[in-house]
């Protein structure tokens, strides 16, 4: 649930930055914090968010000090948002990972019965060789006779 909390806030930091009052806006960490009420996340890790997001090309962001940032929004982060923002991201994502986990194991009961069909095969097989022996024994044996 810690990812799904985290696209929740990286959310709320695109809606915010992306209102028509602060769209073209340099808004400060601190006024960002303030306004999002997330006062149960720390600074440092609010600015890590930033930091991810802004690797990402979806806000811009300048040092300001070593505790502060200053945060401007980026067209990828109004696109991101116009598509569902993170949380649509984290849904499609773990959609994928569910499909992902039901063909390995859909592949895992194929390999088992392509396993039990070979070695169904394989007895069939020597049965079979074993049938061809014994009745050609028994051709020999009623020729000799």
């Amino acid at each position: 649930m810690e990812a799904l909390r985290i696209a929740q806030i990286k959310d709320d930091i695109l809606i915010y930055l992306c209102q028509p009052d602060n769209h073209e806006e340099i808004i400060s960490m601190a006024e960002l914090y303030a306004n999002l009420n997330i006062q149960d996340t720390p600074k440092v890790v609010l600015k890590g968010y930033l930091e991810e997001m802004a690797d990402e090309a979806l806000i811009k962001c300048w040092d300001k000090d070593c505790d502060e940032l200053l945060i401007a929004f980026a067209e990828d982060g109004e696109r991101l948002i116009y598509n569902g923002g993170f949380i649509k991201r984290l849904q499609d994502q773990l959609v994928i990972e569910r499909q992902q986990e039901e063909d390995r194991q859909i592949n895992r009961v194929k390999t088992k019965l392509e396993i039990d069909n070979l070695k169904l095969t394989k007895r069939i097989s020597i049965i079979a060789l074993i049938v061809s022996i014994i009745s050609i024994a028994l051709s020999i044996v009623f020729k000799i006779l």
